[in-house]
């Protein structure tokens, strides 16, 4: 079961990580349009949502096991 835990820790922190990429470059396109880059931007903001809940819900099952 830690193992599971700690896969998707990783898991999560890795989606929190690519979301703030997204957020502070937005599009990769080479000219992105103002469009492009705010849709970019949104699910960068998505997907720290996520992984912040995800990363919240394994911490608080890892201390109440304790």
């Amino acid at each position: 079961m830690k193992i599971i835990e700690i896969g998707i820790a990783i898991l999560s922190a890795i989606l929190m990580l690519t979301g703030i990429f997204m957020i502070v470059n937005g599009s990769l396109e080479a000219f992105p349009t103002l469009e492009q880059i705010e849709k970019a931007r949104i699910g960068g903001i998505v997907l720290v949502s996520i992984g912040a809940c995800v990363e919240s819900v394994i911490l608080i099952r890892v201390f109440k096991s304790k």
